[in-house]
């Protein structure tokens, strides 16, 4: 019996760990009670059981004072597991979108340019027209140019991403810096009468905060052309 029951805990079944999914995302569940499952998942040891637990990051508990408790707990725990943690980590981050406190876990589980190669991998691999990971993209985005490691023509191709954050997140870290040719780029976005009024606003801002000059023969997206003008090539609100 005490063979079997090592056996189950080393390899619990797939029913057995959906179970405690569900109890750990019950979100008016006690603090105790989530707190037995997520222990319970920790302790199996597996990549399985941790993509589990990690699950725990998917919601938002009714109280707040422990719902934070419970996912800094996972974060402080979960590193102590090493590799198995690590390559769990790194599914979950590359696949779910609730993914700000495990970057931070893997974080303190990879070297540097471990971590930087593995991000810039992920983000590589989104899509701009997807809708279903914008939360990833941005956090991965985020995460990149915190650790002042953003490769701009990595992140690029999102000015024209599904989500207008996205497109604003962008929009701000390439004129946070001076690379002429992505400037350029997000620049003649102003034209473009396929991006909403909150875009098109957010960038001309940007354009006339950085007092940059707008190229000859730019026509402002219609968007906009009742609220900014050019004069000698530069953009200035009506």
């Amino acid at each position: 019996m005490i063979y079997f029951n090592l056996m189950f805990w080393k390899n619990p079944s797939k029913k057995y760990i959906e179970k405690q999914i569900l109890k750990l995302k019950n979100i008016h569940a006690s603090h105790e009670a989530r707190e037995k499952t997520m222990k319970k998942l920790l302790n199996i040891g597996t990549i399985e059981s941790f993509l589990a637990l990690l699950e725990r990051f998917k919601i938002v508990a009714d109280s707040t004072y422990w719902d934070e408790i419970e996912k800094l707990w996972i974060i402080k725990e979960i590193i102590l597991k090493k590799d198995t943690a690590k390559k769990a980590l790194k599914y979950f981050i590359s696949k779910e979108n609730n993914i700000s406190l495990p970057i931070v876990a893997l974080e303190k589980l990879c070297s540097a340019d471990e971590l930087l190669s593995f991000l810039k991998n992920v983000i590589i691999s989104k899509d701009p027209n997807s809708h279903h990971d914008i939360n990833c993209k941005q956090e991965v985005i985020k995460a990149l140019h915190f650790y002042h490691n953003l490769d701009l023509s990595i992140i690029s191709p999102f000015l024209y991403d599904y989500s207008d954050d996205i497109k604003c997140l962008v929009i701000d870290i390439i004129f946070s810096g001076g690379d002429i040719k992505y400037l350029l780029l997000a620049i003649q976005m102003i034209e473009d009468d396929n991006l909403s009024p909150r875009v098109l606003n957010f960038l001309a801002l940007k354009i006339i905060e950085k007092n940059m000059q707008i190229p000859l023969h730019t026509t402002l997206a219609k968007m906009i052309s009742n609220s900014y003008t050019l004069k000698s090539n530069y953009l200035v609100p009506k």
